[in-house]
């Protein structure tokens, strides 16, 4: 279920509140929109009156039918098209679908291109406060970024660490790579920890050894972005995770990117 509908009546509470209405003396119309960046498919109704048991004979007319745009980011892959024609939305989703330092170099190169009037000057704040404080911190968990007022400051600050940034990225491309699949192994984070986990079956000398290896590196590799993501871990922590089979493994590795507690990584599992 979403909460558009709440979010825009608080909205208009507070218009009403600070005397921000229209020069007729009404609320400004809004504009209620979705932006969906989830790994699982959006399952919230789009109208409010879908979430509402229908009401009997007249009163049905006198029920809210608030409705909302969806964006589903899955939906654009290409996204960058429209951003290149001004397209601001198409430029948040190619940000966000952004894999590589570079990639976001270049949306940031359009936002810098289309913003440039006075006039959009706050929207040009609002993208630069979302960057430094949302996407980059979600993309590279662990790097302290100074504070940033501007556009370009982002920019410049990617063009002087874009090689350290780079080998950050690599690393993440090990969770990326469990979650494209084991038996393709094509990701380089993947291939690292299936590496590993040869090394160690090796030593003991037996195929059980090996399987067993590639496992304790898996292991090793959400013990190791769990700590740089929400610090030193407890030891019920680690025992859970000595003791998980393949498949909580991955489902755990694939949270981490989203989460915002070490408790919504183990919720349900």
């Amino acid at each position: 279920m979403s909460w558009t509908p709440v979010y825009v009546g608080l909205l208009y509470q507070q218009l009403v509140r600070t005397g921000e209405l229209t020069v007729r003396g009404r609320l400004p119309p809004v504009f209620p929109l979705v932006l969906y960046n989830g790994i699982r498919p959006w399952q919230g109704s789009e109208r409010l009156a879908d979430l509402i048991e229908p009401a009997p004979g007249a009163l049905q007319g006198y029920q809210p039918s608030l409705c909302y745009l969806l964006l589903d980011e899955s939906d654009y892959p290409d996204a960058l098209d429209s951003a290149e024609q001004g397209n601001l939305a198409g430029a948040l989703i190619h940000l966000e679908n952004s894999r590589a330092p570079e990639q976001l170099r270049s949306g940031i190169r359009l936002l810098l291109h289309w913003l440039h009037a006075p006039e959009q000057a706050g929207l040009r704040r609002a993208f630069t406060v979302w960057l430094g404080r949302v996407l980059l911190p979600g993309k590279l968990q662990g790097v302290d970024f100074p504070p940033l007022n501007e556009l370009e400051e982002v920019d410049a600050m990617l063009a002087e660490r874009v090689q350290e940034w780079t080998r950050e990225w690599e690393q993440r491309g090990m969770l990326k790579g469990l979650e494209q699949g084991r038996e393709e192994g094509r990701q380089e984070g993947w291939q690292e920890g299936r590496q590993e986990g040869r090394q160690e079956g090796r030593q003991e000398g037996r195929q059980e050894g090996r399987r067993e290896g590639r496992r304790e590196g898996e292991v090793a590799l959400i013990k190791k972005q769990l700590a740089r993501r929400f610090g030193v871990l407890s030891p019920q922590i680690e025992q859970r995770l000595g003791q998980a089979r393949a498949e909580q493994l991955l489902e755990w590795g694939e949270r981490i990117l989203s989460a915002e507690t070490i408790d919504q990584v183990f919720a349900d599992s």
